[in-house]
């Protein structure tokens, strides 16, 4: 007998439609990869987000959640109409944002910068406002194009949390794993000097840093043509060694000329592949697949559609699963034996890893989490799927 949110379910009264009903409350869609470019947008001017389909996110005094700090850090939350909240954080356009680009630029560790933790400390408020209305983790994320994108690369290695970033540079003292975060995704255009400001681009001369890690956070996806990374070799072969940051910043050996020259070259190729305009159009000239979004979420016909048509080869390899010495034992027999069905729950809950998946399922649902992991409830929620297709699903449902 399984418990789902406080009622009891039986053999004779779990069936797909309650199940999905649960999960399509708490685990919904993400945002499209276009609500992630128009809440960056929005990031640079907020009088733009109700015509860019989104609302301000309201604290609990009734007023939008944003902010401007001294520290060059500045967001909003909005609200997009799936109801997922998606913090949005400012590129440069002031002084204070130009200083911190440079100290970006320059490898500083970001726990010397306010900005970073003033970045990470928004990210916590708004997630404590949403908490606060049972609105789980799984609705919030995290965006930014160039040095906000950045920031919510920062705020998303942190925290977990999902998003996008656009035009972002390597987070400073950052080293991505083997496997990058499925929940999180990096556009880089290959002519653009700041996004490509990494230890883990292509052109990594164009990130010449002495012994400073500064690698993308999430699954990076390049935009843009072979002659645009063609162009910034040649940019990165001239800087020789320099880290642009000190070039910029005037604490180069270059001679003023040299550091003239390079700017120059820096901001006009800036000005070609940096914009987020040149990303809203090249990721749609690209025609960026779900699977390289990367955020393009599982919907629950899908994943019921999944789960039916395996469950006689669960049901067989149940024992298998729960014979495990513990609990992320089985859960990575599970995924090493059904990776499709694995990927698909990672994705419906926007988690990084399977591991993490259960985790947040755990801490969100737990009585759900207890029937999956419990071998009585999951028989119970298997044989319900064999024994109620998909397609005879009432017509709302079956479209989610």
């Amino acid at each position: 007998m399984a418990m789902l949110n406080g009622d009891v379910l039986d053999r004779n009264q779990m069936t797909t439609a309650n199940l999905v009903v649960r999960l399509q409350q708490d685990f919904g869609p993400a945002p499209s990869l276009q609500v992630f470019q128009n809440a960056a947008q929005a990031a640079y001017d907020p009088s733009r987000a109700s015509s860019l389909g989104l609302k301000p996110f309201l604290d609990g005094h009734g007023n939008p959640m944003s902010e401007t700090l001294a520290s060059g850090m500045t967001a909003s939350a909005y609200v997009d109409g799936q109801g997922n909240i998606i913090v949005a954080y400012q590129g440069t356009i002031t002084g204070a944002q130009n200083q911190l680009d440079i100290a970006i630029l320059s490898g500083t560790d970001p726990a010397k910068l306010k900005g970073f933790s003033d970045a990470l400390g928004f990210a916590q408020q708004v997630e404590a406002a949403a908490k606060s209305r049972d609105i789980n983790q799984t609705h919030l994320y995290v965006t930014g194009h160039s040095l906000g994108g950045t920031l919510a690369s920062y705020v998303a290695s942190q925290t977990g949390l999902g998003g996008t970033a656009f035009a972002s540079s390597g987070v400073p003292g950052y080293r991505a794993p083997p496997i990058p975060a499925a929940n999180f995704v990096t556009y880089v255009e290959k002519g653009d000097p700041f996004a490509n400001y990494a230890t883990d681009a292509a052109e990594r001369g164009s990130a010449a840093v002495a012994n400073v890690r500064m690698d993308h956070y999430g699954t990076v996806v390049s935009l843009g043509t072979s002659a645009d990374a063609a162009e910034l070799k040649q940019f990165a072969a001239k800087i020789s060694g320099q880290s642009i940051g000190a070039v910029l910043a005037g604490h180069s050996a270059l001679s003023q000329a040299q550091i003239a020259s390079l700017e120059n070259q820096f901001f006009t190729l800036m000005g070609e592949h940096h914009n987020l305009s040149t990303y809203d159009a090249d990721s749609a000239h690209a025609r960026v697949s779900a699977s390289a979004y990367g955020l393009q979420t599982t919907s629950m016909t899908q994943f019921m559609s999944s789960m039916a048509a395996d469950a006689k080869n669960l049901l067989a390899f149940l024992p298998r699963i729960y014979s495990a010495p513990s609990a992320p034992a089985a859960i990575d027999r599970f995924g090493q034996n059904f990776p499709d069905l694995a990927r698909e729950i990672t994705s419906m809950m926007h988690a990084q890893t399977l591991q993490g998946a259960f985790g947040e399922l755990e801490a969100i649902e737990p009585t759900l989490y207890t029937a999956m992991t419990n071998a009585g409830g999951l028989t119970t929620i298997i044989e319900a799927l064999g024994h109620h297709p998909v397609g005879a699903m009432p017509h709302h449902l079956a479209s989610m």
